[in-house]
């Protein structure tokens, strides 16, 4: 088991995921609250509460658990420039 706020790197199989090809690998990003996000985007919680985060980021408390840890997971990355 990785240190707690480590990237979960998990090969996801996506039908159709608005791509011409079909299905595509993708990186699932996963941080607990209190560490920096490694990728830009919109995160969501298991409560379904959104943020938007740049890449550096500290991942926020959950609004309904407090300091508890919870999970926050990258639904929407923004391009790399």
């Amino acid at each position: 088991m990785g240190p707690l706020g480590a990237t979960l790197p998990q090969r996801l199989k996506t039908a159709n995921a608005g791509t011409m090809e079909g299905d595509e690998d993708r990186m699932q990003v996963i941080r607990w609250n209190g560490y920096p996000v490694p990728v830009g985007g919109w995160y969501v919680d298991p409560h379904g509460h959104r943020v938007f985060l740049r890449a550096g980021d500290l991942a926020p408390i959950c609004p309904q658990l407090g300091s508890q840890r919870v999970s926050w997971r990258l639904i929407a990355p923004i391009p790399g420039r």
